[in-house]
């Protein structure tokens, strides 16, 4: 009989043990699924914004070549200014010399 009684006991442990170790199972797999979610939606956020600042990067890209552009055709016509004055400076100055 005392026997019996331990071997009860013994499988009610046993029994209760499985439903603990099942439990556990259960909550650190849904423990596992809530931190592949957070991992995938951080990398799919991470991937949304890489491709934004790809997309900013290549606008002020464009932009800085469009102003540099800009600044050496401005450039180009303050040369021309430039030599045209100092031509006509030249041809002042000559005809002064010579009055």
């Amino acid at each position: 009989m005392k026997i019996t009684n331990e071997n009860r006991s013994l499988e009610e442990k046993y029994i209760e043990l499985v439903k603990e170790i099942e439990e556990k199972t259960t909550l650190m797999d849904k423990q596992l699924k809530d931190k592949e979610e957070g991992c995938d939606k951080i990398e799919k956020d991470m991937g949304e914004q890489m491709a934004q600042q790809e997309v900013e990067i290549k606008a002020q890209i464009e932009m800085y070549k469009t102003q540099t552009e800009n600044k050496r055709k401005e450039e180009e016509e303050l040369s021309k200014v430039h030599i045209e004055y100092k031509s006509r400076y030249q041809e002042f100055s000559k005809s002064i010399k010579q009055s």
